[in-house]
């Protein structure tokens, strides 16, 4: 038998308890994640959620205001989520 055929026929026993609980933090875990929702976020999210790739095109939408950001930090910059949601609100259509 490979390796790989190994991996597939092994088992993993646990107590039903055990597993209970396991998940149950596990759903406390991502529960907590998706109330702490972000105000600010990265370049590179602000990046994803844009669909964009050029630091310049996100540093154009910055000098004209069009998303708002802060500057904590000489080489930090953040961006508020609210605006650059707002910014994709703005550019959508409606289909026909």
């Amino acid at each position: 038998m490979s390796t790989e055929e190994n991996k597939r026929n092994e088992f993993l026993f646990v107590k039903r308890q055990d597993l209970k609980e396991e998940l149950r933090l596990t759903v406390i875990e991502v529960m907590a994640e998706f109330k702490e929702e972000k105000v600010w976020i990265t370049a590179e999210t602000t990046k994803n959620m844009l669909s964009i790739k050029s630091d310049t095109t996100l540093q154009m939408l910055r000098n004209t205001g069009k998303i708002t950001f802060s500057q904590p930090l000489k080489k930090l910059i953040l961006y508020k989520k609210a605006s650059v949601l707002e910014y994709l609100e703005k550019h959508s259509h409606k289909p026909f």
